[in-house]
């Protein structure tokens, strides 16, 4: 070391001048500077370079081992914690707390143990107890636990170590030294003297042992140094040091070795010129996170990131903060590990040691190099029987690996570590194999051994992949072609070919991780994942989760809601060709939109036959169905990519944001990329007929997906829209502000519904087809509705094939259908918007424009028709507006229960009056305008008014039909004795239903039944007896006598009635004809005829029928005078 300068001299001048130089500051005028001082004091220490203000303050410090160890660890944490001295947090680590109190324990221990007394554990534990340091521990159950396991070591220690008699000559051994010129101090847990006069020191470890074994502990900087200063302490009588591993009983040795010593000055001497010249530099390690000083460290602000952080702050910031930040460990933290985890160490040992060092040799082949490699790598420590049971199944992975893959693997590098810096993040991975090809470019390899095999489109939406090539790329610009995963338990391997889209991906992942980060937005977003989260039980996290189906299905029926979600009922194993459907299109266009170009629908039909008929849970017939619904599917969606591939930001994203007391959860199939740097986020449905622009608007879920969007990507969506894959349509959602208001109400109701627990069972058609009908007591009830009633009272066996069998009907147009919605959305549109003296303008007419629904006409002259007719409506609606309509609500649900009976009802429109209260108003688009004085027997008004009664009891001042056909209101304001009446009337309806007869009522309107083909009550149906279909013979004229008579008289009048369909003035002459005709077909009705009736039985017929055909008659006078 002649080479090397008197370091602690140089340093002791340093410090002098610049005492000086301090000693001068306050004086007025500069001064010169004496001389230095020729020769140190001999008891100098080694002082530090600059501190963050650079300014040349040099401080006295000695070294040791651990101040050593923590400047090779991290120069600028040495800097923090002994230049500048700034404060750690007042409370120690459970670990040191326990650490203390071992080495305490063993300490005092042998200070006080006599020569000749015998070694006994009762007394180690009595020191134990008194020395037990109770500080640092989270709570009672944790110091428990730590002393149950300080107990156990000292258990071991006794047994291993306390059966020979004592040798130690010193316990707790400080000193102070000079070496090599500077100031080094440390501590001796114990010294033993051997025979032979050699001495061993002994130190006490409360960790494990480590990774490398002896090897690592001789190339430790502080064990040689320990070396070092016993041999000027002790000269040539150390030997030997021993680490004593106190948890396990475990102990490593190592041997005094002089050129390790002259090393370890060396390096020594190198750390103390490092230190003088104010080299402090931080260093980004894995002990970042651990740091006390990560907010004044530069280096510490950048968040350090690996593949389970990743994950663990995807899957919740809160969760990556209480393992990483806080280093908060779960209950189940020490445990042993898993058979599939203790596994995939040593496969993965075996295959990196296997292609970095296996050449080929007569003798040894490379399954006798790979098993032997597998067998070494297995842990000692673990259980017999694990271990034979890693060999048998490691050997068979293996096995499998060597056929299939290894004679096509091009090994470039093994265990390559790559990190990724930026000043928003640095991460960190390591790739278990590169490839290369002939023309230079790399794939990375990484092993998996667990029982998952993610899809290439489920890897290529994976969050770890995407951070891994873009680090890649990063270091190897433009070469990584391609990554693969080879999953060893299956023998397969799923490639993916590295996109520009999937390294931008990765980048924007990682910044956005490294800026939450940083920001520390560690905002709990609980969801599925809190089931299986390691720091479960120390969350406090309880908010609800919410997803759009939940808040549908809760809005459908609340009892469907708690068997599925709150309740977990099993679900019967049935078969599900629409969900079959959505995930098969859902990964084969996430694949399709990755791959970044046009393919045949063709080669997507045959990707997705492999797929399908591989589903042993679907009928032939049900696969079918999906194949074609499939190939239609990639059909538009190629119409739509036909106008330019879409530039794609991400596929298949999952998003979670916090709002208040919830945890919002949705899922984004597609999010482009526009031209503006705004995001268009696309998400698919497999419904057979898009929403129309009325329902699009109402539609929640396109406001709730828009919300989240807009929290994940703040100020970067441009829109919102749903692809309707069968139909080709898409839907754009701009949402409003008060669509948003209406949202935020939705989540408040859905908080406050989960709160009462009060799930009852919405009674409606879809019962039979829910998967918990077995389960429902609710459903137990009769389910009655308006259109239900009118279909029995109509015809009963037509009651029967539409909502007991099911029976699928046939297709037909149905103009007065979409007539009637397009009116109602037109309606609701205009009084949302309405003000009195607004408009000045009749504006139906652009409001009908926007919401017309064009389906269900047979032709295009029909659809005007019926459109001159809405317009005509609406005018006299607009006309007859007084300026003090009040409506508050609209199409609002409401059901009233009786006698074990369910009637639902949809209100259009609820007005409130001055004086509170609400009027109930019901839109009737249809011609005919009944009696205004038969309006109180009306059962679907009476329906109404009592279930919106029993949604607000005491609030109802009445119920009113308005007919647009004369833009006239009829209201109904029903009495006790009109309730009781009408309740008479419905459980004479119910009793009828219970008979379970239901008979055809066959008659002229059969054939315009939707089930007129497969009633069976018409044996012999008219088109076939003309030998034609049945679209052909419903395009013929149906003649009459009356039609007939009518054309011959005034053919301009028939054009009207039966064409134009011009509803004609009622008259009193044909209320009381239609009255006869349906009394004498009541009297003669050929399937329940009255055998030679009574007089008197004919009037009653008849005085029940015409109080339905009242219309023509102007007066009651005018009727008793035709009656």
């Amino acid at each position: 070391m002649a080479d090397k300068p008197d370091l602690f001299s140089r340093l002791f001048r340093k410090t002098q001048d610049i005492k000086k130089d301090l000693e001068q500051k306050d004086k007025p005028a500069p001064v010169a500077r004496p001389a230095p001082a020729a020769k140190p004091p001999a008891t100098s220490n080694i002082p530090t370079g600059k501190d963050t203000k650079g300014t040349d303050t040099k401080n006295k410090i000695g070294l040791s081992g651990s101040k050593i160890e923590l400047y090779q660890t991290c120069p600028k944490k040495f800097h923090f914690t002994y230049i500048r001295k700034v404060k750690k947090p007042s409370a120690p680590s459970p670990h040191l707390s326990f650490d203390q109190s071992l080495h305490t324990t063993l300490g005092k221990y042998y200070k006080n143990k006599r020569v000749d007394e015998p070694f006994r554990l009762d007394r180690l534990f009595a020191i134990l107890d008194e020395n037990w340091d109770p500080r640092g521990y989270e709570d009672g159950e944790q110091a428990l636990e730590y002393r149950h396991s300080a107990e156990s070591a000292l258990r071991l220690y006794f047994e291993r170590y306390c059966q020979t008699p004592p040798r130690h000559i010193e316990v707790d051994y400080f000193f102070k030294i000079d070496l090599s010129g500077g100031e080094y101090s440390g501590k001796i847990d114990r010294v033993d003297r051997h025979p032979d006069g050699t001495l061993e020191l002994i130190d006490y470890k409360s960790g494990k042992p480590p990774y490398g074994g002896v090897t690592e502990l001789e190339q430790s900087l502080a064990v040689q140094l320990m070396f070092a200063a016993t041999e000027k302490i002790w000269p040539g009588k150390v030997k030997k040091m021993t680490f004593i591993y106190l948890k396990d009983g475990s102990s490593l040795s190592v041997l005094r070795n002089n050129a390790e010593m002259a090393l370890a000055e060396k390096r020594y001497l190198d750390i103390g010129e490092a230190i003088y010249q104010g080299n402090f530099e931080p260093v980004r390690s894995s002990a970042c996170g651990f740091c006390d000083f990560q907010d004044l460290c530069p280096v510490g602000q950048t968040p350090t990131l690996n593949a389970s952080k990743i994950r663990s702050f995807i899957d919740c910031p809160h969760k990556y903060a209480a393992i990483y930040v806080k280093h908060q460990k779960a209950k189940d933290a020490n445990e042993p590990p898993s058979f599939d985890l203790a596994l995939d160490r040593p496969l993965h040992d075996a295959l990196a040691q296997f292609h970095r060092d296996y050449r080929p040799t007569p003798n040894r082949g490379p399954e006798s190099a790979l098993f032997s490699l597998l067998f070494k790598a297995i842990p000692a420590d673990l259980p017999e029987e694990m271990q034979d049971q890693i060999k048998n199944t490691g050997r068979e992975y293996l096995q499998n690996y060597l056929n299939t893959f290894f004679p096509k693997s091009k090994t470039w590098l093994v265990n390559e570590f790559i990190e990724y810096n930026t000043e928003h993040f640095c991460f960190q991975t390591t790739v278990d194999r590169i490839d290369n090809d002939s023309g230079g470019n790399y794939a990375l390899i990484d092993y998996k051994t667990g029982k998952r095999m993610l899809t290439a489109a489920e890897l290529a939406n994976d969050p770890v992949t995407a951070a891994v090539c873009a680090a890649a790329d990063q270091r190897w610009p433009g070469k990584v072609k391609s990554f693969c995963c080879i999953y060893l338990r299956h023998g397969e391997e799923v490639r993916l070919e590295v996109t520009e889209m999937l390294i931008r991906k990765g980048n924007q992942l990682l910044h956005s991780i490294g800026e939450q980060i940083r920001q520390k937005n560690f905002e709990p977003l609980g969801g599925p994942v809190c089931s299986t989260c390691p720091v479960a039980g120390i969350c406090g996290e309880k908010r609800l989760v919410v997803s759009m189906s939940k808040i549908q299905t809760l809005r459908d029926c609340p009892k469907r809601y708690e068997f599925r979600y709150i309740s977990k009922a099993p679900v019967p194993d049935k078969e599900k060709p629409a969900i079959v459907l959505y995930q098969l299109l859902q990964s084969m266009l996430q694949e399709y939109a990755g791959a970044g170009r046009l393919q045949d629908a063709g080669l997507l039909l045959e990707k997705a036959a492999a797929r399908v008929n591989d589903d042993k849970t679907l009928s032939a017939a049900a696969r079918q169905d999906v194949l074609t619904k499939a190939y239609t599917a990639f059909q538009n969606i190629n119409e739509l990519f036909k106008t330019g591939f879409p530039k794609v930001h991400s596929l298949g994203e999952q998003a979670r944001v916090g709002f208040e007391d919830l945890v919002l959860t949705t899922r984004f199939d597609r999010i482009d990329l526009l031209p503006n740097g705004n995001l268009h986020v696309i998400i698919y449905k497999t419904g057979k007929k898009a929403m129309t622009p009325h329902e699009a608007r109402l539609d929640l879920s396109g406001v709730y997906n828009w919300f989240i969007a807009d929290r994940v990507y703040p100020g970067r969506i441009d829109r919102v829209s749903y692809i309707y894959l069968l139909a080709g349509d898409v839907i754009p959602f701009t949402p409003s502000d008060q669509d948003i208001e209406k949202l935020k109400l939705t989540f408040s109701e859905f908080v406050r519904e989960n709160q009462d627990a009060e799930f009852e069972g919405h009674r409606n058609p879809l019962c039979p087809y829910c998967d918990y009908i077995d389960q429902c007591e609710d459903a137990k009830s009769m389910l009655l509705s308006p259109s239900k009633i009118n279909c029995f009272t109509s015809c009963a066996l037509k009651y029967r094939m539409k909502y007991i069998d099911r029976v699928p009907k046939e297709a037909r147009p149905t103009p007065n259908l979409s007539f009637d919605r397009s009116i109602h959305f037109a309606l609701r549109e205009f009084h949302e918007n309405y003000e009195s003296g607004q408009f000045k303008k009749n504006p139906f007419r652009s409001i009908i424009n926007k919401y017309w629904i064009t389906d269900g006409y047979s032709d295009i002259e029909e659809e005007e028709r019926f459109k001159v007719r809405a317009n005509m409506m609406l005018e006299e609606y607009f006309k007859g507006l007084s300026g003090h309509e009040n409506p508050v609500m609209f199409e609002v649900p409401a059901k009233w229960s009786w006698n074990g009976v369910d009637t639902v009802v949809q209100i259009d429109r609820i007005d409130q009056l001055p004086d509170g209260r609400y009027e109930i108003i019901d839109y009737k688009t249809g011609k005919k305008v009944p009696d205004e004085r038969v309006i109180n027997e009306d059962s679907s008004l009476m329906n109404m008014y009592l279930a919106a009664n029993q949604k607000w009891p005491g609030k109802i001042a009445k119920v009113s039909y308005h007919f647009l056909a004369n833009n006239k209101r009829y209201s109904l304001e029903p009495s006790e004795a009109d309730v009781v009446s009408h309740k008479t009337k419905m459980a004479e309806l119910v009793t009828l239903i219970n008979k379970n007869e239901f008979e055809a009522k066959k008659g002229a309107l059969c054939a315009w039944c939707e089930y007129y083909g497969p009633c069976p009550e018409w044996k012999v149906k008219p088109h076939e007896m003309a030998g034609e279909t049945p679209e052909q013979f419903r395009q013929r004229i149906r003649l009459s006598y009356s039609k007939m008579s009518l054309y011959l008289n005034c053919p301009r009048s028939y054009k009207k009635l039966y064409i134009d369909k011009v509803p004609p003035k009622p008259q009193p002459f044909f209320s009381f004809g239609t009255t006869i005709h349906e009394t004498f077909e009541r009297v003669y009705d050929p399937v329940n005829p009255i055998p030679k009736p009574t007089l008197q039985q004919v009037l009653d017929i008849y005085d029940e029928v015409r109080l339905t055909h009242r219309e023509g008659f102007d007066s009651d006078a005018t009727e008793m005078q035709y009656r």
